[in-house]
């Protein structure tokens, strides 16, 4: 009795004879096959005489590759969906996108901390971190919100920095500018990036992972560092520059980096407005490993009035300043090599020669004079090498940093009378 119409096919068929030669065949027509019960026998023959198991079998050597394939596909993957979802957040009202600038390993970046005040924005920390990825060195600077403005880009009068986002101006980005340029113009350094957060929550935000912080309390911890009136500003600013400190210090683990930066990036995104890309913000988070271990602070208010005097400016030291940052910025190489430098402005941009040429001589370079461009008008920034390049290589590689590459570097003869070695005309 044949079990099955299957069966009963291959019974008349000629195709049976060639099927029961394959190796399914076998299988097929063995399973079927009866032998003699005996003691202990079982009459069933195996279902798969085939050695059709062979082709599944894996060897644990095999298994440790799948499972490692398996979780490092899923880890990658959950990654690079953390990845595009750390969407940094501006100030800007224009939704113009961000694009990544000229990057040789260093960046400074301003920090400013604000409060809100019936409906009014007031800035209680300023400081700029200067980072050198290369020498894996960084300088905190702090100086007081309450020093008076000094560069009127779009200021109708002389205000101390901590209204500067109250001006009239009804683009953020603006009133971001007019502190970039006064901070700029004040330290003689170039600013690549904000970093701007509410202390409040600032505050909030170290408050929740740190027990000792937690134990003092929110509410007190962001009086003794932005509002305590009966401290004078250098003590204020001192406290500032430890919170900061002690904020890369917290970070700079790389469990830290990761958590915060996929597992928390939601709560650290919406603690800061930049004009970081992601690239850049993740770097910046990143740096910490080693700021945390090469840091020096310094604080650059000397006035000792009291931050309850709320309506007298302060009048920063700015050869102190000059001096102070030069210290701390200079670069050896630069002073060894010692090219002089005509630095000349053919903008309308007033008083961007002598910008520029403190921001060169902070870094050691030797400047013979800053002037206003008389001669032909340029439409690029270019810079002349008069004398030896290879000599004044680095000096060279200097300029261009200063100037985020936006600058022609030109071996022609410069037609008009020089001193300097390298000629640098400012038109762009």
């Amino acid at each position: 009795m044949y079990n099955n119409m299957l069966d009963y096919f291959f019974m008349y068929s000629k195709f049976k004879v060639w099927f029961r030669k394959t190796r399914l065949g076998n299988w097929y027509f063995s399973r079927n096959r009866k032998t003699p019960k005996g003691k202990g026998q079982n009459n069933k023959q195996p279902l798969f005489n085939l050695n059709l198991l062979k082709y599944f079998k894996f060897s644990s050597k095999r298994n440790l590759v799948i499972v490692l394939s398996l979780f490092f596909t899923i880890f990658i993957g959950f990654n690079l969906f953390i990845y595009f979802s750390i969407e940094p957040k501006t100030i800007f009202s224009s939704k113009a996108e961000i694009t990544e600038i000229y990057d040789e390993g260093e960046k400074n970046i301003l920090l400013v901390g604000i409060s809100s005040e019936g409906g009014y924005s007031y800035i209680d920390l300023i400081q700029v971190l200067t980072l050198d990825l290369i020498e894996e060195s960084a300088n905190l600077y702090s100086i007081s919100p309450l020093t008076s403005s000094i560069d009127y880009t779009n200021l109708d009068s002389n205000i101390q920095l901590k209204s500067v986002f109250n001006n009239n101006l009804e683009q953020p980005e603006l009133k971001v500018m007019d502190l970039r340029n006064n901070i700029e113009t004040m330290l003689s350094l170039r600013i690549d990036r904000y970093v701007i957060f509410e202390t409040a929550d600032f505050v909030e935000y170290i408050t929740a992972d740190n027990q000792l912080y937690k134990d003092i309390g929110s509410t007190e911890l962001a009086n003794y560092y932005f509002n305590d009136h009966n401290t004078s500003v250098k003590e204020v600013n001192k406290r500032q520059l430890k919170l900061i400190s002690d904020f890369i210090d917290d970070n700079s683990s790389s469990y830290n980096q990761y958590f915060n930066l996929f597992l928390k990036n939601k709560e650290l995104t919406d603690l800061f407005r930049t004009d970081m890309t992601r690239n850049e913000l993740i770097s910046f988070v990143q740096s910490f490993k080693f700021i945390s271990s090469n840091i020096r602070t310094y604080n650059l208010n000397l006035d000792e009035i009291l931050v309850k005097e709320v309506y007298t400016p302060l009048e920063l030291n700015q050869k102190y300043i000059f001096e102070t940052i030069k210290e701390a910025e200079k670069e050896t190489i630069i002073i060894t090599e010692q090219a002089g430098i005509e630095v000349y402005n053919d903008t309308q941009i007033k008083g961007l020669a002598n910008k520029i040429a403190n921001r060169l001589e902070v870094k050691g370079a030797a400047i013979l004079r800053p002037a206003n461009y008389v001669m032909d008008d340029e439409d690029e920034n270019i810079l002349y090498v008069v004398g030896d390049e290879e000599r004044y290589a680095n000096t060279v590689d200097l300029i261009r940093r200063e100037l985020r590459g936006n600058v022609i570097i030109s071996e022609d003869e410069y037609k008009f009378n020089h001193t300097g070695d390298l000629i640098l005309i400012l038109a762009d």
